[in-house]
């Protein structure tokens, strides 16, 4: 598991995160994927494979996509985030940390 703090966003555009699972190839098959966001003064969000999380085995990256409509509901602050991956019918958390939601300047 990796833990620590994510690179800040802005609560003004698309959230991409991209995250490699594993050392080496080959890559792990991953069945089911789960990237939680939560903080205390706002909705949660909640992304799963094929709803804003994909995974490519043969790179084994893991790419989580949050669209404007939803970042846009985050008010600014620190969150905490959570990523767990099914691997062999194995849930394993592979990141827990945090990241910062910056006040974009777009209207």
């Amino acid at each position: 598991m990796y833990e620590g703090n994510l690179e800040p966003i802005s609560n003004r555009q698309d959230y991409v995160e991209k995250i490699v699972v594993g050392d080496s190839a080959p890559y792990p098959t991953i069945s089911e994927a789960v990237f939680y966001l939560s903080g205390a003064t706002c909705k949660s969000i909640k992304k799963t494979l094929d709803d804003g999380v994909a995974y490519d085995d043969v790179t084994g990256t893991l790419t989580i996509s949050v669209p404007v409509s939803e970042v846009r509901t985050l008010r600014p602050g620190t969150y905490a985030v959570g990523i767990t991956v099914t691997i062999s019918d194995k849930v394993e958390q592979l990141f827990a940390g945090d990241i910062a939601v910056l006040d974009g300047n777009v209207p």
